[in-house]
């Protein structure tokens, strides 16, 4: 897209933000980052650079450590 769009890549996203592709595309999937997807097989995606700045602007999600399995550790 060019440098005047609003809307962005998500290779684009990726290097306005410095995180690679596949940490834009899981925060796309999981809902974090709004972005629009084509209906076509294997649609690509289209960020707006407002929602991106919006994104990166929100504290970091905490993941929850998983717990050792009781029974795999006996």
């Amino acid at each position: 897209m060019s440098a005047q769009s609003p809307w962005l890549t998500v290779q684009e996203a990726a290097d306005y933000a410095r995180r690679h592709p596949v940490t834009v595309r899981a925060a796309l999937s999981s809902g974090q980052l709004k972005g629009y997807r084509r209906t076509v097989p294997g649609g690509t995606w289209s960020i707006r650079r407002d929602d991106l700045e919006a994104w990166l602007t929100q504290p970091p999600v905490q993941r929850r450590r998983k717990r050792p399995n009781a029974a795999a550790a006996a």
